[in-house]
């Protein structure tokens, strides 16, 4: 897992879609706690994120996990 201490908020999930953080995702996804829509103060959900700065597997493991 990379080291997300560099984080600009407190939305770890938001901040490893938008960094494009493959790894982080599918762990963060994985524990379960993070609610996949949770939206961060500008209104974004981690799928908007990874799909603005074009992480496509980012995105699309968001995809399939709403899907679910």
């Amino acid at each position: 897992m990379a080291n997300l201490s560099y984080s600009k908020s407190a939305y770890p999930l938001h901040d490893a879609a938008e960094l494009g953080s493959l790894a982080d995702v599918e762990v963060l996804i994985s524990i379960g706690k993070i609610p996949i829509n949770l939206q961060n103060p500008a209104g974004k959900t981690p799928l908007m994120l990874a799909a603005q700065e074009r992480w496509l597997k980012s995105y699309y493991l968001l995809e399939q996990r709403l899907i679910m």
